[in-house]
């Protein structure tokens, strides 16, 4: 008999996700040093792209309610005429 998926046991490990860049750095500390004209700049930038996606964001939740009132109707629908 072999096992399948459902008859393995399951790993307790606590599996972690992604790379932690701490462990090789140790106590080392980085520091940035950026001019007031960039760091205006960047935050500009990060800003007007929060915005963007912000929208998209709004826009695409709008239509997920659009598909579902749609497919609800759709659904109303096809009870009503017995199809």
């Amino acid at each position: 008999m072999t096992n399948t998926p459902k008859d393995r046991p399951r790993d307790t490990k606590e599996k972690t996700s992604g790379f932690d860049i701490s462990s090789m750095l140790g106590d080392m500390s980085i520091n940035i040093s950026l001019k007031e004209e960039d760091k205006k700049a960047i935050q500009g930038a990060l800003s007007e792209m929060a915005d963007k996606m912000e929208h998209r964001w709004i826009v695409t939740q709008r239509l997920m309610i659009l598909a579902i009132v749609l497919a609800v109707l759709g659904q109303l629908i096809n009870w009503g005429l017995g199809l």
